[in-house]
């Protein structure tokens, strides 16, 4: 018993419905006058540890996706924004010292900085958002559109296109 842990709850009364995975369970529980108003749980502790661990592991994991999405949002702006300033520059719209200069002064608009994959989580994560956009990206794809470093990460980064 030393690895239980006893909740208590007061419910006078409860209808409703109770979903469990892709299940939905109807419940109507009533309690009269003459019953006890409340249920007595007891919930083995390791259990209850474990499934918050889960919990807070995929709380995780969607704040990574989020970051990963807006990461690649970002990065395809940047890759815009150097193709149109590329573009001024190849009509004549602007010098070639205009063009460095804008690439210098504003150097966080147009370039894509690289990092490492924090951990093999994050790996199944970009596997995950991969898989999802269903096109043929190829290695430096994926490695520009998440600033990912493709020489530290080129085994997990092929494994993903």
């Amino acid at each position: 018993m030393k690895d239980q842990h006893f909740f208590s709850y007061s419910v006078p009364s409860f209808d409703g419905s109770i979903v469990v995975g892709d299940t939905t369970y109807a419940t109507v529980l009533k309690l009269g006058e003459e019953a006890s108003p409340n249920l007595n749980f007891t919930l083995d502790r390791e259990k209850v540890v474990n499934y918050m661990k889960l919990v807070h592991e995929g709380a995780i994991n969607e704040i990574r996706k989020e970051f990963f999405y807006v990461e690649a949002i970002r990065n395809l702006r940047k890759k815009i924004r150097f193709m149109n300033l590329n573009f001024e520059f190849q009509n004549d719209d602007i010098t070639e010292n205009e063009f460095e200069n804008e690439l210098k002064e504003n150097e966080s608009k147009y370039f894509v900085h690289v990092s490492l994959l924090k951990s093999e989580a994050d790996f199944y994560i970009l596997k995950d958002i991969v898989e999802k956009i269903n096109d043929d990206l190829t290695t430096d794809d994926v490695a520009d559109i998440f600033s990912i470093d493709v020489s530290t990460n080129q085994n997990l980064i092929s494994t993903t296109v």
